[in-house]
């Protein structure tokens, strides 16, 4: 499992998610961490708690105007009541399984459904004092259940997303008598892969004479 996107500042400021106040974070795949397609396994996030919040809840969405859209493509739960009350932590959300892709903006929603002002966590993020700098997204939040959002360019959200590169399969080539080979590359069954991909494992095994390069092209299949 490997840390793909990530903003992690010193903190200056909290946001509180509680009710129907969701806080928000928009990240893009390949602003800060590896660029490339991604097998989503979890989130971490940085925080305290006040009294028992009881199941925090977290979602991606994929993003339309940089704001939140459509329904969750991933989901996760964690039992905020075992966060520390005095100093913010890192804990990590497993999340379902989704593939995000590569040079894409998504957004993380963190939702606290049974708290109040009184029993939340307090998200760590920047914005209060220094600006934050993250280009590939910002923090934002709604009052009404994700139904309308405000972004706040200013501020930012501390998060890691983490996951496995995403691969179709392996191709193994014996060399034969070419100057060039030229290979498409194309995920097959489009009910469990993307239409586009582009990691894949090249093994080319010795058996003819001098290749001299390989081309790899990606094929694009409609997924319809």
């Amino acid at each position: 499992m490997v840390k793909y996107e990530f903003y992690n500042p010193t903190p200056d400021y909290y946001f509180n998610p509680y009710l129907a106040q969701w806080i928000g974070q928009t990240f893009t795949i390949g602003n800060t961490g590896l660029n490339g397609n991604v097998t989503l396994d979890s989130v971490k996030l940085f925080a305290y708690r006040w009294g028992l919040p009881g199941t925090i809840s977290v979602a991606i969405k994929a993003t339309t105007d940089g704001k939140p859209s459509g329904d969750d493509i991933s989901t996760g739960t964690f039992n905020g009541d075992t966060l520390g009350e005095a100093e913010a932590e890192w804990f990590e959300i497993n999340m379902s399984a989704v593939v995000l892709s590569r040079d894409t903006k998504y957004a993380l929603i963190v939702k606290c459904l049974a708290g109040d002002w009184n029993k939340t966590i307090n998200l760590q993020g920047i914005g209060s004092v220094t600006p934050g700098t993250y280009t590939g997204g910002t923090e934002m939040s709604t009052e009404d259940s994700g139904a309308n959002w405000t972004a706040y360019p200013l501020f930012d959200c501390n998060f890691e997303i983490w996951g496995t590169a995403y691969t179709v399969g392996d191709l193994t080539i014996t060399t034969q008598m070419y100057d060039t080979m030229a290979l498409a590359i194309a995920a097959i069954d489009t009910d469990t892969h993307p239409a586009t991909t582009d990691h894949h494992n090249i093994n080319i095994l010795p058996g003819g004479q001098g290749m001299k390069s390989i081309s790899v092209l990606k094929y694009v299949r409609s997924a319809t």
